[in-house]
């Protein structure tokens, strides 16, 4: 289904499988070492000249877009457009992931221009996506000409720059281009819609409206639903769930939802309940509830039994208890007695909570936080007791039930205020065990803005010890100091302290994290006089760890310092891609096998060898999987909060991802570290946001069976 995609970009991306000589490893040190410290630009000029090789001249455009809007990046990349140094299409690209609006005349350029270049259409459909990416309203009235235009590439990049853009308006303008001749065109326009039906919806709340969706353009979808490839089924269900009316009985498409009850991907089986049935009642829906409630996937059933319990259907009762009883998957089962407390039945959840079969089967974390949901479900006046004492186990407890915290309503706030207290008061005032509980305490006391416990947080940042501080503690503070200050209650004499502890992080913090956040709260407060740019290097970049052992035939235990260079990084990266090693996850669902693009993302690439070959994945969990979207996992500490000591800055690419694609995931620009994420389908969004370094090229099965609790029983290296 995305050959044509993939060889799309393959002819613009891999110089190299067309004879390309490789580029010099002095220039490729010095532009790695600029692009993983995000500056200074002006260091890559010498490579962006004519007499530069080919490629080094690529990889310096391309760390100009990675940098982003940085320093001199935006108006080197600029320079860049308004030559003839190339490749332009590539430079476009840069432009676009740079997402500021400082580049906006020096790509429309490319569009204006398009009688000049009627050759190479492909250049103004890279100017149209990149443009949608700065931003700029104006964009607007560039892009919907663009629709109109014989050439496909124009076609897509104008859908892919209005997707990016947004723009409510131009909806119905777009709809018409799902039946285009072109399946790329037809991507595209899929794509848009979704973004675009979804921020009007968006923008009718923020006037506390409600918008009713629009039956004239999810017609247009309707005929997707048919379509053999599942992708393509996938691609018309996400749309229309932004698209169909809120109030639409699905009785009106009864045909259409029996059918998606029938599919034989199990993938569009799950998205039909995540998108049409779990916003819509109704008998249709009831009766696929049913079906899907007996289905060959574990994961269609579990979906099955939350929509049944969230909407409290007359018949959900009786439903998920014969459910219940015919179940044999002991994680399923835990959902089942969940949702049936969630409607009354408190009877069979206490059977099973005390059943043998269930503490054997169950991983005893899913099940201290089944029975603490369950508690708080039904109001049970020890509930928060419960969760305060499970969360008092620490790591990945004490995470899991902060986010149960996170939703409470305000009640029992002594109890809970005294227990966030204790997180980050240890025996001394720095003692604290796990930095990623008392982080996670810190942001929860800022967001309730308990104000009991400003004083200890002022006594923990004081000024004078802020440094012994894990960085992950310093970046919470710097955040719930910001919801403290910014907080109408918030005195004089506090917001003062708020103000010169967040002033003093921004310009001195040795994290460029903690800065960045110590900015975002003092812009929050409406403070003035605040700088544009950073006060210090945008990254905290040192390296990667230093393998004990030899890697892929290359020895580099013995080198300078605890650190890989940047030189001996694109030494292992050059490993890698000549010898195409696999990276091979035996789980507890089977076993898939990955290959790293370690041309396009050589630092992510080196990182994930580097962590399976110290066996930092063997034995961790996924701790997050979204039905039909993605994996994640491969945490050390086990809640999805941790590392495994060090970060990776984006190396965003032009592939897109695909279902299998391996990806980076990251709590803000930058911070990368060793988990992972794998794509159940094709996912267009993540586009240009998160590094995809990588593909599933053997046993994808195992990646869709994957649910939370399972875990990587062994991670490993294997050559060909």
């Amino acid at each position: 289904m995305r050959v044509v995609w993939i060889v799309a970009l393959v002819l613009v991306l891999a110089p190299t499988a067309f004879g390309e000589p490789p580029a010099p490893m002095e220039d490729r040190v010095k532009i790695l070492e600029v692009e993983m410290r995000r500056g200074p630009a002006e260091a890559l000029k010498p490579f962006l000249t004519k007499e530069a090789h080919n490629l080094s001249r690529w990889y310096a455009i391309r760390a100009l877009g990675r940098i982003g809007d940085r320093g001199k990046a935006p108006e080197m990349l600029a320079e860049v457009l308004a030559s003839d140094v190339g490749p332009l299409e590539g430079a476009l690209w840069a432009a676009g992931i740079a997402q500021t609006d400082k580049l906006y005349d020096a790509i429309k350029k490319h569009i204006t221009n398009m009688d000049a270049t009627a050759g190479n259409p492909g250049v103004a459909g890279a100017a149209a996506e990149a443009l949608g990416w700065t931003g700029k309203a104006d964009a607007i009235n560039d892009l919907t000409p663009l629709l109109a235009h014989p050439a496909w590439p124009v076609r897509r990049g104008a859908l892919m720059g209005l997707a990016r853009l947004r723009p409510e308006g131009v909806l119905e303008r777009v709809a018409p281009f799902v039946h285009d001749e072109h399946e790329l065109v037809r991507s595209a326009a899929g794509f848009a819609c979704w973004m675009i039906a979804g921020a009007r919806a968006r923008a009718a709340k923020a006037q506390d409206k409600d918008w009713d969706g629009d039956m004239r353009v999810a017609k247009h979808f309707l005929p997707l639903l048919e379509e053999a490839s599942p992708d393509r089924r996938m691609d018309g269900l996400r749309a229309l769930s932004a698209l169909l009316p809120k109030d639409l009985e699905l009785e009106n498409l009864d045909e259409v939802v029996a059918a998606l009850a029938d599919d034989k991907d199990p993938r569009v089986v799950q998205d039909t309940i995540w998108r049409l049935l779990r916003a819509r009642k109704g008998e249709v829906a009831l009766s696929f509830l049913a079906q899907a409630l007996g289905h060959a996937d574990a994961k269609v059933r579990q979906m099955a039994a939350e929509t049944l319990g969230q909407h409290a259907y007359d018949e959900s009762q009786a439903m998920l208890a014969k459910a219940f009883a015919a179940e044999n998957d002991a994680r399923v089962k835990e959902v089942l007695v969940l949702e049936l407390a969630r409607v009354g039945d408190a009877a069979t959840y206490a059977a099973w909570a005390e059943s043998d079969a269930r503490k054997d089967q169950v991983e005893a974390a899913l099940r201290q936080l089944t029975d603490v949901q369950v508690l708080l479900l039904r109001k049970e006046a020890d509930a928060v007791d419960r969760l305060l004492a499970a969360a008092s186990e620490g790591g990945m407890h004490a995470v899991a039930m902060m986010t149960l915290l996170g939703g409470l309503e305000d009640r029992d706030d002594p109890k809970i205020e005294a227990w966030l207290g204790e997180q980050f008061r240890g025996a001394g005032p720095y003692d604290i065990p796990d930095a990623h509980v008392a982080a996670s305490a810190i942001s929860l006391i800022g967001t309730k803005t308990y104000w009991k416990l400003l004083p200890m947080l002022k006594q923990t940042g004081s000024s004078e010890d802020r440094d012994v501080l894990h960085d992950e503690v310093r970046l919470a503070m710097a955040g719930a100091l910001g919801d403290f200050g910014a907080h109408e209650s918030c005195s004089a004499a506090d917001r003062s302290w708020i103000e010169a502890w967040l002033r003093q992080a921004m310009y001195g913090d040795r994290s460029a994290w903690v800065r960045a956040r110590a900015k975002a709260s003092l812009e929050k407060m409406d403070i003035a006089d605040l700088p544009e740019e950073d006060v210090l290097p945008p990254t905290d970049w040192k390296g990667l760890p230093r393998p004990t052992t030899p890697v892929l035939g290359l020895d580099l235990t013995k080198g300078d310092g605890a650190w890989l260079s940047e030189r001996e990084i694109l030494q292992l990266a050059d490993a890698i891609f000549a010898q195409r090693p696999l990276l091979r996850f035996e789980t507890t669902q089977g076993t898939f096998d990955v290959e790293l693009d370690a041309e396009n993302a050589p630092v992510h690439a080196v990182s994930a060898l580097l962590a399976v070959h110290a066996g930092v994945y063997d034995g961790t969990r996924w701790h997050r999987v979204v039905p039909n979207f993605v994996i994640q996992g491969g945490d050390p500490h086990g809640h999805g909060a941790g590392n495994g000591g060090w970060f990776v800055p984006d190396e965003i690419t032009r592939f897109s991802y695909q279902r299998g694609a391996l990806g980076m995931p990251k709590s803000r620009k930058d911070d990368g570290g060793c988990q992972l994420f794998f794509m159940h389908t094709h996912y267009i969004p993540l586009d240009g946001r998160y590094t995809r370094y990588g593909m599933v090229v053997e046993g994808m099965e195992s990646v869709d069976k994957i649910r939370v609790g399972d875990t990587i029983t062994k991670a490993s290296i294997v050559t060909k």
